[in-house]
């Protein structure tokens, strides 16, 4: 309902107050500041531009001006360390990027260590609030606040490399290792997705409980396996949080707040720190800080559910989302080398990315930008799939009741609704969405025409935020047209649905990128084609045979890190491709489609390890609270090139 800002959406639940709340409410002056229950550290991610390059994305927690350091971790002298100063106006200014190439002579060197120092404290008002907030924490021996910094700008002045290196405290510190440019017979990736660490607890907000122990247990696998590089595909922050940290609603669908110039620069100041607190858990910044990234968004870096709905291309909310672009460009894309430079320039262009690291070509698609579902079909309330499968749906997550209901009822119904899916799915192809722009398409295109003739390439790689595969056709179908929106459940389901490749809306698009993978695969058969993707709580793999290929391609599905399953496992088994409603799927599109895996109930990540003789996916199951031992739940797939795949358990 469109409404505007007023002081009702301006309240806040009660959190416990820190050092640092006087910093944060002085971030936004109209819109309300939003208290976060963690602790705000300092934040760096490392990027990888190329061969030897290595971008820092880095946003100390209060302003002032640094030197950036990276010199080798052994056998560092002064005419080996690079150096450079940067500047941060304010406490919640934008994000920098440095981007540095180790010269040719400096190769023989594999590990890297970099230090961020402060030199000047910030000249603006958060600094008496860094100084307060320093005087709280714990000593441990080194000199800090205008006494370290007055003797790091000395140090600086004076070219005194080993104070620098070895005595001033580092705002943030990392070593960094070009495992990529001399590993080339292996390429290794992690990849994981939906990062929610908040919930909320007797009406305020709080961390989940587990959340410290599963970024652990996933710096600690991640540690061991040493990636060339981690996937973050989607939903890394969520600025339509639990409760109070849920600040786009004070927004999102408010006549004419777009035109205040105080309340855009607010919103833009809330993302910033939307990102900032979610990725300052110290797991999470370990290996943001070692680890070269790739970062995609979804829906919930900018609002859940963003582009399937009519109402989301309002002039008050587009406008939202360019803000939240502004925002995703300073965290998200500015640190990496994507496919279309002029990205970072115009927002209506897509953020996809694509490299290769032998065996392996990678293509991460950019699904939210140009996400466009289309206008709603108007539909009478009574459908029968609603009473019979998708009111049964919510009434079990209600209620804990048996699946074996739905089934029943979809049974009963089953030519009723194939005739509705027919109707639906018809009107959808001649009135097509769009999940990516034709432009991102035709990159893509070109992409596989380029692999083509690379023959060290044994593996294409995908990344998508949303699957091409999860939930039966029939009731994808009817779903996504969904209009019992009265409720938050069926507003949601309607959402989850559209968001999917497969979705009808969707359809014809996904078509025309099957279509390119057909042409690459009649030319190059050799090639494995993966799809990687995440969004929907849980963890799922497919093998399907689309018309025109010779052998399966493949979908594999990580989420959630930390979010939970949004419905419980055996709903979510029920509901999937080749579950136990696979009387009413119609098959099509893909083919053949054989479900590998299901994991609906435990966290999780996946790691990729390519060779030339194989690629295994090992999706790492968190499955502490459960009668089997931690890693028993674990399954890997192999894929050998023209040798066929194999799953393994535990």
């Amino acid at each position: 309902m469109t409404g505007s800002v007023g002081s009702a959406d301006l309240g806040q639940a009660a959190v416990a107050p820190t050092p640092e709340d006087g910093v944060i409410e002085s971030a936004t002056a109209t819109l309300a500041p939003v208290k976060y229950p963690n602790r705000l550290n300092d934040i760096a991610v490392v990027g990888r531009t190329g061969a030897w390059r290595r971008t820092f994305m880095l946003r100390p927690k209060y302003g002032g001006r640094y030197l950036f350091l990276l010199y080798p971790s052994k056998g560092m002298s002064p005419e080996n360390v690079l150096t450079e100063p940067v500047h941060f106006p304010n406490f919640n200014s934008a994000p920098k990027v440095l981007e540095f190439r180790i010269p040719q002579e400096q190769r023989v060197h594999r590990e890297w260590d970099w230090r961020l120092v402060k030199t000047t404290f910030a000249d603006t008002e958060d600094t008496d609030h860094e100084i307060r907030d320093l005087a709280q924490q714990p000593g441990d021996g080194m000199l800090a606040g205008w006494p370290a910094a007055s003797l790091a700008m000395a140090a600086a002045n004076d070219g005194a490399l080993s104070h620098l290196i070895f005595e001033a405290r580092a705002a943030a510190k990392g070593t960094i290792r070009f495992s990529e440019e001399l590993d080339t017979e292996v390429s290794r990736t992690i990849a994981w997705s939906c990062h929610q660490p908040y919930e909320a607890r007797n009406g305020n907000p709080a961390v989940k409980n587990d959340v410290g122990e599963i970024l652990n247990w996933l710096q600690s696998r991640a540690e061991a396996f040493d990636p060339h590089r981690i996937w973050a595909l989607g939903d890394t922050i969520y600025s339509d949080g639990t409760g109070s940290l849920n600040f786009v609603k004070q927004v999102y669908d408010k006549a004419g707040w777009h035109n205040n110039w105080d309340l855009r620069k607010d919103l833009l100041s809330l993302f910033r720190l939307c990102y900032r607190h979610h990725w300052s858990f110290p797991a999470m910044q370990a290996l943001m800080r070692n680890y070269p990234h790739i970062a995609m968004w979804d829906d919930h870096e900018i609002r859940d559910g963003y582009g399937s709905d009519t109402v989301d291309f309002k002039t008050e909310n587009t406008a939202m989302k360019d803000i939240a672009s502004q925002a995703a460009e300073e965290y998200l894309f500015s640190w990496n080398t994507r496919v279309r430079s002029e990205a970072g320039r115009n927002i209506n262009i897509d953020n996809h990315y694509a490299y290769v690291d032998a065996p392996i070509a990678s293509f991460v698609f950019d699904g939210r930008n140009n996400r466009r579902y289309g206008d709603d079909v108007p539909l009478p309330p009574d459908i029968p799939l609603f009473a019979s499968i998708l009111i049964g749906v919510t009434g079990i997550l209600a209620t804990g009741g048996a699946p074996s209901a739905i089934a029943a009822a979809a049974s009963s119904t089953a030519a009723t609704v194939a005739i509705e899916k027919e109707l639906l799915e018809l009107y959808r192809w001649h009135n097509p969405g769009e999940v990516i722009s034709d432009q991102q398409l035709d990159d893509f295109r070109r992409y596989c025409t380029h692999i083509r003739g690379l023959s060290g390439v044994r593996y294409l790689l995908l990344g998508n935020s949303v699957p091409f595969i999860y939930v039966n056709d029939v009731i994808e179908a009817l779903a996504s047209e969904l209009e019992i929106t009265a409720t938050d459940t069926g507003h949601n389901v309607r959402d989850d649905i559209r968001d999917s490749w497969h979705s009808p809306g969707n359809r014809r698009q996904l078509l025309r990128l099957i279509d390119i993978l057909r042409e690459l695969h009649t030319a190059r058969p050799d090639i494995e084609i993966i799809n990687l993707s995440g969004d929907i709580h849980i963890s799922n793999a497919f093998a399907a045979q689309p018309e025109g290929f010779s052998k399966p391609i493949f979908q594999v599905t990580s989420s959630a890190l930390t979010n939970r399953p949004s419905m419980s496992g055996s709903v979510a088994d029920l509901l999937s491709v080749d579950g136990k409603l696979g009387f009413l799927d119609t098959g099509g599109d893909f083919g053949e489609v054989q479900r590998l895996w299901h994991e609906g109930t435990f966290r999780n990540f996946l790691s990729i390890e390519a060779r030339e003789s194989q690629i295994a996916l090992h999706l790492h199951v968190y499955n502490t609270r459960d009668t089997e031992p931690l890693g028993k739940r674990d399954r890997t797939l192999i894929i050998r090139p023209q040798g066929g795949f194999e799953v393994r358990e535990g």
